[in-house]
């Protein structure tokens, strides 16, 4: 396989950029960051244009998800603030407060039914919550041990995963009623260094589902899952550069479907690393450089012709194929 050839205009710089998300659109970027703004994109105008800016957190946006109807958006902050925006417009149609308002630093929508919300942070705490109505369901609250930075959700069987700040992830499964039960553990890393960021896809050189890893002990590895209840089995690691901020990576959606998995990562050293999941040796395909400052989130759109990259300084570089 032949690797992509990408151009880079970069957007303007903002306080950094937590998190990336490509909407399905293919053309719309949004990124959070840490003035407590969410900004959207657009990449076919040049240069990308700021169509929206979602304004409604009183502090740092540290995660957001899209629904799978492409219709609504969940952001998070570290004042324990849940914001629900409506798509593509950006209005603000509820804001709703953590249990006990814990700092949150991560959230999900659950795939088989959009008006629950996972979110996790600072307290420990894995909670649902009904965004339509803005209530924890009964039995949908689960402690972990230290703060949750990220959370996965297998979309086929409401599988989810938390990772933690003590070198830990945590299986749940989530019914449709938004009960949360607990499944396996898995220690990551043996020091403790954090676990920043999980993504989860079927294999589709396996058809069986991954977990995409990033571990602040300069790891980037990839799991299987090996039961009903989120088990997980180490199934390959690449070395990033990555000990003190939280890192992101994402798998290269077509590049995957074409010739088994693809996996893309930001590192501390500022570039964005491809690693072929196939390859014995020389697993890494690629390597990305613009980036002055540590490279903290990356995300495709479907057809990867766009690929979003973020940093420490607040840049946000758009690499078109």
């Amino acid at each position: 396989r032949g690797t992509a050839e990408w151009r880079s205009p970069p957007l303007q710089a903002r306080p950094a950029a937590s998190a990336l998300q490509l909407h399905s659109s293919s053309s719309t970027l949004i990124a959070s960051s840490e003035d407590g703004q969410l900004s959207v994109h657009s990449l076919d105008s040049e240069p990308p244009a700021v169509t929206a800016t979602l304004s409604g957190h009183k502090a740092g946006v540290t995660d957001f998800d899209i629904s799978t109807s492409n219709e609504l958006l969940v952001s998070v902050s570290s004042d324990g603030a849940i914001c629900v925006w409506q798509l593509p417009q950006g209005a603000l149609l509820r804001q709703l407060s953590s249990s006990g308002c814990q700092s949150l630093s991560s959230c999900r929508f659950l795939p088989s039914n959009n008006n629950l919300v996972v979110v996790g942070g600072g307290a420990g705490l894995v909670q649902t919550i009904n965004i339509s109505t803005g209530i924890f369901p009964t039995s949908g609250t689960s402690t972990v041990p230290g703060s949750v930075l990220s959370l996965a959700m297998a979309g086929q069987d409401n599988l989810m995963w938390a990772a933690t700040d003590r070198g830990v992830i945590l299986s749940f499964r989530v019914e449709a009623g938004g009960k949360v039960t607990k499944g396996h553990r898995t220690i990551v890393s043996e020091s403790g260094a954090s676990v920043t960021s999980l993504n989860s896809r079927p294999s589709p050189a396996t058809g069986l589902t991954m977990l995409l890893v990033n571990a602040a002990n300069n790891s980037l590895l990839l799991y299987k899952v090996k039961d009903a209840l989120g088990a997980l089995s180490l199934y390959k690691k690449f070395s990033v550069i990555h000990s003190k901020l939280n890192v992101r990576s994402t798998f290269a959606p077509l590049m995957s479907y074409r010739s088994g998995d693809c996996v893309v990562s930001a590192s501390e050293d500022g570039a964005v690393y491809f690693f072929d999941v196939s390859r014995a040796s020389k697993s890494c395909i690629n390597r990305l450089e613009a980036h002055s400052e540590p490279a903290l989130a990356v995300a495709f759109n479907y057809n990867e012709s766009y690929l979003a990259t973020s940093d420490h300084s607040g840049l946000v570089i758009v690499w078109k194929r």
